[in-house]
């Protein structure tokens, strides 16, 4: 586990986002190497069934997803707060609603794979191989689900390298068992969605188990609720509207995919190897949001406030930096990452997909901007402002992309792409920097709290330490040296300070001196003086401030003294409590510690 509210922000963020940055490059290989084995070692009619359902499929991954950020920013909150008990109600209260909602919506998915597919205008030559891709990829959806929150849960406590152990693993083995159904037992686009079947599963299992066993040892062997019905809606509020972002993009991605449909095989083709390089990059750059939330989710739950800021212009730095490496690697090398993914010579296809790089690169580093900053508004659980950023930048694609295709063609799709992170760019900054506004305010509102209750810590520690003074006669009425609770005594200075210090100075120090040579007085007086008068309504607890009632009292104290005392010990110690008390000062300190 890591704790993110401690350490320079950059470094603490990079070091944590780096194996999520691997973690998603390892996601997206599940994909590419189906559509890399597809289009390799079947056709381009294959590649483009692949493509398709990867569109339907996309909106599945969206809900499982909106579960693992929600899971994730809840229980990083909880962890800030160092709260976990409720750390672990909310990990098995994410997994047994995830559970249940993966098998519901693997049913409902599989009985409406064709009907979708047939809303996309899907070719009839590419109909059954996507159906079948689609239904066998949702058996093992619940895996899928469980696995997210899985690694969500790993994220929220800092364990970012778990995640990306689990998916290095796994999406290598998918790689070879991807080959090995296609081109050994010639299974087709089935034998592709069959392999991912079961390295996810195994996946999804082994994730569960691990993250059950982690937070079992950050809890020890006390008993927790397993379910609460409070800490699920706190889940929900953050994970719908995740899930209804990431959903939206998936409806969009389809009705764009409806107008490329219209284009052709070959632009299908083309766009369904472009498009999973310009996935591989965007989510690369989400999983540097998704930990941008947890870091800023564990920050306000430490009330650490200003680091959020910091943390935000680093993740900014950090994106940039990766959008230029990518944008400068696509531009560059377009045409031979394109054609990797194409085998039988389709150049119109090629010609389609560099095309859409040549677009869409240019333009990484500004949609990187966008991306860390909605992390920062979702981990602060801002989901309305995050949503308004995320879907006016869906919409307005969504829009050109119908409005140019018939102007431009194939190209005015690929135009609306930058048109709407540009504009999703700015209203997500201008939307950060007026609560960044509040946030600062209200940090420096809670510093100068801080500072004050600091120095008000720091001069009753120093008053404390003068009281502890052997000579040590001062104004309220305790009697801590001689054993009393000091809580029972509440009572105002009996005097001004100026009374007080004349009072003390009129008093020799040496009187009051209890040295290590009558240690054997200690004990039997500090239990005759709590009895005496650490009663309720004693004078001690009523501050009188009568001076005759203090010299009454004083010859009391004398007298107790002497009935607990030993010989001319007793008459040693009490003339000095007994001045003490006809002067006004009521706190007796003694030097000797029972």
């Amino acid at each position: 586990m890591k704790d993110l509210t401690v350490g320079k922000p950059g470094r603490v963020l990079l070091a944590y986002s780096l194996p999520l940055f691997g973690s998603i490059i390892f996601q997206q290989l599940y994909n590419i190497a189906d559509s890399f084995v597809a289009g390799h070692f079947i056709s381009t009619e294959a590649l483009a069934a692949v493509g398709n359902s990867s569109e339907i499929t996309l909106i599945f991954i969206a809900i499982a997803f909106g579960c693992n950020i929600g899971t994730s920013v809840v229980t990083a909150n909880l962890f800030g707060q160092k709260e976990m008990k409720q750390v672990h109600t909310c990990v098995t209260t994410a997994l047994i609603f995830c559970g249940i909602l993966g098998v519901v919506l693997s049913a409902v998915g599989m009985l409406t794979s064709e009907w979708m597919l047939t809303l996309l205008d899907t070719p009839v030559e590419t109909m059954k191989d996507s159906v079948a891709y689609i239904q066998i990829y949702l058996m093992s959806y619940v895996f899928l689900m469980l696995y997210q929150v899985a690694t969500g849960i790993f994220s929220a406590l800092g364990d970012s390298k778990t995640p990306f152990y689990f998916l290095a693993v796994s999406s290598i083995a998918n790689i070879f068992v991807d080959i090995i159904f296609v081109r050994d037992f010639h299974m087709g686009v089935p034998g592709v969605a069959w392999a991912t079947f079961l390295c996810q599963s195994i996946s999804g299992i082994v994730a569960v188990i691990f993250v059950l066993k982690k937070v079992h040892e950050v809890v020890g062997g006390e008993k927790c609720p397993l379910f609460s019905g409070v800490l699920l809606k706190k889940m929900l509020i953050i994970a719908i509207p995740s899930a209804i972002q990431q959903s939206f993009i998936s409806v969009g991605n389809i009705l764009v995919q409806r107008v490329i449909n219209g284009f052709g095989t070959a632009c299908m083709g083309g766009y369904t190897a472009a498009i999973k390089l310009n996935n591989m990059f965007v989510t690369s750059v989400t999983a540097l949001g998704n930990g941008m939330s947890n870091y800023t989710s564990q920050n306000l739950g430490a009330g650490k406030n200003e680091r959020v800021r910091h943390g935000c212009r680093s993740g900014v730095a950090i994106g940039m930096t990766m959008g230029a490496i990518f944008a400068v690697v696509f531009y560059v090398f377009a045409k031979p990452l394109v054609y990797a993914f194409i085998s039988d010579g389709n150049l119109e296809a090629v010609d389609v997909g560099v095309d859409f790089l040549h677009i869409v690169t240019p333009f990484y580093m500004f949609l990187s901007i966008k991306l860390m900053v909605d992390g920062v508004q979702r981990g602060a659980a801002r989901m309305l402002q995050f949503m308004i950023a995320t879907l006016s930048d869906l919409f307005l694609r969504v829009v050109l992309s119908f409005t140019l295709s018939p102007i431009f063609g194939i190209r005015g799709v690929w135009y609306s792409w930058p048109v709407g992170w540009v504009v999703g760019i700015v209203l997500s900054a201008t939307l950060y920097l007026v609560w960044a506004r509040k946030l600062t305010a209200e940090g420096e509102k809670n510093s100068r709290k801080s500072r004050v209750k600091e120095a008000r810590s720091s001069l009753d520690a120093e008053k404390g330490s003068r009281d502890n003074v052997p000579c040590g006669v001062k104004g309220r009425s305790s009697l801590v040296g001689f054993g009393a609770t000091p809580q029972l005594f509440h009572g105002r200075p009996f005097q001004r300070k100026s009374q007080q210090r004349r009072r003390q100075r009129s008093v020799p120090a040496s009187n009051f001196a209890l040295t290590q040579e009558r240690p054997q007085l200690a004990f039997p007086l500090l239990a005759h003086c709590r009895a005496k008068w650490a009663r309720p309504n004693s004078w001690l607890s009523n501050d009188i401030t009568r001076r005759n009632h203090h010299a009454s009292q004083g010859n009391d104290f004398l007298q107790a003294a002497r009935s607990a005392g030993a010989g001319t010990a007793a008459d040693w110690l009490c003339p000095a409590a007994a001045s003490a008390l006809r002067w006004g000062h009521c706190n007796v300190r003694c030097g000797i510690q029972p």
